[in-house]
């Protein structure tokens, strides 16, 4: 009966911890997104300043790193359109051991 209560403890801690994380991958989702919708506007210039989310299990923020500023060349219909804005992508890394969390890119 002991194993069993052990097991169904660990099992109940485990989604506990899977839980919480799901919550702050999507709060820094969510706070991506609002970066990518703000860019242009308010102040905001994604390319010109390093962003920065913050999650409440941090006391300082979190850096994400921005790519896609360098404008591109691109052909349509056998023209050529130069300096284009390229879709931005934005990542940002919670831990060590969890993948990097990727928003934007035009995809």
């Amino acid at each position: 009966m002991s194993l069993l209560c052990l097991g169904l403890t660990l099992a109940v801690a485990t989604s506990v911890v899977n839980q919480r994380n799901t919550n702050l991958q999507a709060l820094a989702v969510a706070q991506m997104r609002d970066l990518l919708q703000r860019n242009g506007t308010e102040g905001v210039n994604l390319c010109a300043e390093a962003p920065s989310i913050s999650l409440p299990t941090s006391s300082d923020p979190i850096g994400v790193s921005v790519s896609g500023c360098d404008p591109i060349d691109i052909e349509v219909g056998g023209q050529k359109l130069a300096n284009i804005a390229a879709p931005l992508t934005l990542t940002v890394s919670l831990g060590s051991e969890e993948m990097p969390i990727v928003v934007g890119g035009g995809s």
